[in-house]
């Protein structure tokens, strides 16, 4: 019965891994919950996940203690441009068909701009703890186009859960705790195979 509980055996090797994969998860979920730490908890997450030999609370915590104001930053101006984005469409829905039709083109373009550059900016932050948010900006971009079939993989990773619950509302609520313990750290795994590497370049 001792060895059973031995802490070298391959069960509680296993159950030690996924009870950090659950705790990292959890801290994730409630630093992000304020809303306006979301981007720090995303670049956190990340950074912790690309270092394997170091991922755990404690890293977690440093980075995201570490880059909160840089981040804060990065994710009001995300806010920002997607509210700017919404006032877009709601002017141009109210315009005559004429018009509306190629204005629709050019808010259609900065929308997926928007949403390629954002979905790397943060994981990019964290590989570029020095970088200012402009360059940030600049280079999430071109990386997120360049890199475009990793970065439409990290965008369907991130949008799963709204996936589930527009299609499966039922289902995403029976999921409840597997949004809460396993998928961002599971989110944050895909990302780092996904772009790992090509954000350390950019």
């Amino acid at each position: 019965m001792k060895h059973v509980f031995n802490p070298d055996t391959p069960l509680m090797r296993a159950l030690s891994a996924l009870f950090d994969w659950g705790a990292l998860s959890l801290t994730a979920v409630v630093c992000a919950l304020p809303l306006v730490t979301a981007g720090t908890a995303l670049s956190a997450l990340y950074g912790t996940l690309s270092q394997p030999e170091a991922a755990g609370l404690v890293d977690f915590l440093r980075r995201f203690r570490r880059d909160l104001r840089r981040t804060v930053v990065l994710w009001l101006t995300v806010l920002a441009a997607g509210g700017v984005l919404a006032l877009d469409v709601w002017i141009v829905a109210r315009m005559p068909a004429g018009v509306r039709i190629p204005l629709w083109g050019g808010v259609f373009f900065l929308g997926l701009c928007l949403l390629l550059a954002g979905t790397v900016l943060f994981p990019l932050a964290a590989s570029a703890p020095e970088a200012s948010c402009k360059a940030l900006w600049r280079r999430a971009l071109f990386l997120s186009i360049a890199v475009l079939p990793r970065t439409l993989l990290m965008l369907a990773a991130a949008a799963v859960p709204a996936a589930v619950y527009a299609g499966a509302p039922r289902l995403f609520w029976a999921l409840g705790l597997a949004w809460v313990f396993v998928w961002p750290v599971l989110m944050g795994k895909i990302w780092v195979r996904a772009a790992g590497a090509y954000l350390k370049m950019g």
